[in-house]
């Protein structure tokens, strides 16, 4: 009889249960040290990558096809405010004052609001995936075909980094000499 779960399925997943587990350590510490700058944003960050650190491990672990893709829904709510949470984070913890403006705060989280909502209907426009496969071998699941979020957000993001010039991305800091 063969096994279900390979042995380095259960790895993975048992590395990233440890990883919730830290990731909730962190937060339980960030949550002490309120007077931190950034705390608050920290603890934010920190509960995406225990809810996807978590979701991850059930993701490997789980066989049926249709549970995996409800799992990576709910993993998206993990994954599409992280890059957000990171922003804050470091804009609190650096003192930086462009956060206190609301209108800026609501812009960044457009793209995160509409990844979520592609990703809880992918089923009526495939933006993201157009089917999904599980294989015997690990990674056990495959997305058949990338969906037009990836060939429209792609380019886009390329093309913002592309027409940035560098010194811009390093004004106001010091270089030790």
């Amino acid at each position: 009889m063969k096994p279900s779960v390979f042995w380095p399925t259960t790895l993975q997943a048992a590395t990233l249960f440890v990883a919730t587990g830290l990731a909730i350590w962190a937060v339980v510490v960030a949550r002490t040290r309120r007077g931190v700058p950034g705390s608050s944003s920290f603890t934010w960050l920190m509960m995406a990558v225990a809810i996807w650190s978590f979701t991850s491990a059930l993701h490997t672990l789980v066989g049926d096809t249709a549970t995996r893709i409800v799992i990576a829904k709910v993993q998206y709510l993990a994954v599409a405010p992280i890059g957000v949470l990171w922003l804050l984070f470091t804009s609190h913890y650096s003192r930086a004052t462009w956060p206190s403006d609301h209108r800026l705060r609501a812009a960044i989280w457009i793209v995160p609001a509409i990844t979520l909502a592609l990703a809880a209907t992918n089923e009526q426009h495939e933006a993201y995936w157009r089917a999904c496969s599980i294989r015997s071998s690990p990674p056990r699941t495959r997305a058949e075909g990338q969906g037009t979020r990836f060939r429209v957000w792609f380019p886009l993001i390329l093309s913002i980094h592309s027409t940035r010039p560098a010194n811009d991305l390093t004004r106001g800091q010091s270089t030790p000499s």
